[in-house]
């Protein structure tokens, strides 16, 4: 705000001393017919993990992409069982609350991730606040609500590669990081350039396409991918290390 619409008394001029935050793009007519359902299905309250994921994403513009998970607890599991028929000991009982308790049951833990460019879109504290105070308003009261950021996993990638010829080549290394950067981003990369689903790795296959879709790049000579992680867990999202590119001469066909 820099200019009074209407005249107030005793006001000559208004001035704005911090930037405003917080706003979004109008809507567009998809976006409204994807929230009108999800509306209906939840009624403002959070019942079901879908329920949590909608209403974060409505508690803030901000917010890019939210996931609800539970902890994993099999109430069908033979250690939480107490025979009736067996005589009771303290042992039993107490290996049995053990169990109860480490089961966390009647907790939520609600992943988000904001609207960044970063490799690692960090949500702050205020949106974490933010998000909580909105979906506990609105979920039951004996439920334990954890938001929290997700956890990370680093992707490398070594790779040599086969240029189409020499002219050019420093640049098609240089277009080859960005490729791999953009494409790793948790948020805009992968093929469709939808972002990674949580507990998604990406596979040697995607990579060698992203790569080999680059103008100038005749192949993919060798490629190696760095994960800590085999099998990624549901709360954990890939993002972009830090990449090594080598030349292939065209003419050596094997030495880079």
């Amino acid at each position: 705000m820099n200019q009074l619409k209407t005249t107030i008394p005793f006001v000559d001029r208004v001035t704005n001393l911090e930037a405003g935050g917080g706003g979004a793009a109008q809507e567009s007519l998809q976006a409204v017919q994807d929230r009108g359902p999800k509306q209906l299905r939840h009624r403002g309250r959070a019942v079901t993990l879908q329920d949590f994921e909608d209403l974060a994403l409505e508690a803030s513009p901000d917010v890019a992409r939210a996931k609800a998970i539970t902890p994993e607890f099999n109430p069908l599991e033979d250690n939480l069982w107490l025979d009736p028929q067996d005589k009771l000991n303290e042992s039993k009982l107490t290996r049995h609350r053990d169990i109860a308790q480490n089961a966390q049951v009647g907790t939520v833990r609600l992943l988000i991730v904001p609207y960044s460019t970063a490799r690692q879109p960090t949500p702050s504290l205020a949106l974490i606040d933010r998000v909580a105070d909105y979906i506990q308003a609105r979920c039951g009261a004996t439920l334990n609500l954890q938001v929290m950021r997700p956890q990370w996993q680093e992707v490398v990638v070594t790779a040599a590669i086969v240029p189409v010829s020499l002219q050019g080549a420093d640049g098609l290394r240089t277009q080859v990081l960005q490729r791999l950067e953009s494409f790793l981003h948790p948020l805009t990369g992968g093929s469709q350039g939808n972002g990674w689903q949580f507990g998604r790795r990406p596979q040697d296959s995607d990579l060698y396409a992203a790569i080999a879709a680059v103008p100038g790049v005749e192949h993919v000579h060798s490629l190696q991918v760095s994960l800590d992680q085999t099998a990624l867990p549901m709360d954990t999202l890939v993002f972009s290390g830090t990449h090594t590119v080598q030349l292939v001469m065209p003419s050596s066909r094997g030495q880079p």
